[in-house]
């Protein structure tokens, strides 16, 4: 911005397992390290209204950030970053179809929209006109928190995700909606676990009546009521599917819901309740495979891969396109496809298990390539980039 230094207000707010505010202080000391001003507010702090209006009147910020529609709320009517006429970049975590009614206009000059995967920037510019979104895939903490990945390492497998029974979920289905849009629902998810991956509203409008597709708005309000359960129920039982296939092997799960009543045969798997994003971190470094499952991320990221690499553990994946950009198979991670059977999956955490050196270069690697490419300070380099 013509050499001027840039000011930057950061709004951190309530969020589960308190990550959003690891990633808020995160994303703040990336954009101090390239030399802006920072102020941060926290909403959860009483009387943060009056952070609110100094930020604005008297910071003056050049730009807000926020993850997810943590804003401040409503001003006259609109929210803060238009009454105050200040450009604000929300940085999206998840499918924008959880959070896009959150803002009083998502059109908004002033609203910049993050996303994590490239299909969910596609769909917000397949849905709004003059929508502004951008792909920011999700990171790591900017210093490498590694313990040696020689050292010993005590977790065999972790896997670290809350989780809903599909059972309990149709059940809920059934209660909720009639036998034909049951069914219909039944049958998207069904097609959805058949793929690896899905673009989740493309799974959902290939398959409903072509009449729903006619008008716009009424399909977004339709998708807005349907994509989330759907999601959760693919979600719910890819996770299940995965961990299923392991359950020989010492494995602790840290989630919480109904992983005990919902896994039929525990085998070896332990389950232990949900920690904070800075404890599992710590379980990171004791682990020697680190799972993630995201399938509604075909061309994206999820922070659990770069925080494994970085954490010295060798990261198990389902297969993406912006994962396979930036690694090797084989060389910086590993990845699976469960639509080839359970055994190959099997024989290759078994192989790593057993062969420490080769585990430990291929997870050399991944902090290799995680410190170059994937930490917070790289995503606020995207940043930077677009404000000069």
């Amino acid at each position: 911005m013509n050499g001027k230094e840039i000011v930057i207000g950061i709004f951190k707010g309530q969020s589960q397992y308190d990550v959003l505010r690891y990633f808020a202080d995160d994303i703040a000391e990336a954009f101090a390290r390239l030399g802006c001003k920072v102020y941060t507010v926290d909403l959860m702090r009483e009387g943060y209204l009056k952070e609110v209006y100094y930020l604005y009147f008297s910071v003056k910020p050049d730009i807000t950030i926020a993850f997810n529609s943590i804003t401040p709320g409503y001003f006259e009517n609109k929210d803060f970053f238009d009454y105050f006429n200040v450009p604000h970049i929300a940085l999206l975590v998840d499918h924008p179809i959880y959070q896009i009614y959150r803002f009083k206009n998502i059109a908004s000059p002033n609203l910049y929209i993050g996303c994590v995967d490239r299909t969910h920037v596609s769909f917000l510019q397949e849905k709004f006109n003059n929508v502004k979104a951008f792909f920011f895939p999700h990171s790591t903490a900017l210093k490498d928190h590694a313990q040696a990945v020689n050292g010993d390492r005590d977790i065999d497998i972790l896997f670290a995700g809350s989780l809903k029974d599909p059972a309990e979920i149709e059940n809920d289905w059934k209660k909720t909606f009639s036998p034909k849009v049951f069914d219909m629902m039944m049958s998207i998810s069904e097609l959805g676990l058949e793929m690896n991956k899905y673009t989740l509203h493309k799974l959902f409008e290939d398959n409903i009546p072509p009449t729903l597709l006619e008008d716009k708005n009424e399909l977004l309000k339709i998708e807005s009521a349907f994509l989330p359960h759907i999601d959760g129920y693919i979600r719910a039982k890819k996770r299940i599917q995965l961990v299923s296939a392991l359950k020989d092997f010492k494995l602790k799960i840290f989630g919480n819901g109904s992983w005990e009543t919902a896994l039929e045969d525990k085998g070896n798997i332990e389950v232990n309740p949900m920690v904070d994003y800075r404890t599992l971190s710590q379980l990171l470094q004791r682990s020697k495979i680190v799972l993630n499952n995201i399938p509604c991320h075909p061309d994206g990221s999820h922070e659990r891969v770069f925080e494994g690499m970085m954490s010295g553990a060798l990261v198990l994946s389902d297969r993406g396109k912006f994962l396979e950009e930036y690694f090797v198979e084989n060389e910086d991670m590993l990845f699976y496809d469960l639509s080839c059977g359970e055994e190959a999956i099997k024989d290759e955490v078994d192989f790593y298990l057993k062969h420490k050196r080769a585990r430990c270069e291929i997870a050399e690697n991944g902090i290799c390539k995680t410190g170059e490419y994937h930490t917070w300070l790289s995503r606020a380099q995207i940043i930077m980039d677009m404000l000069s």
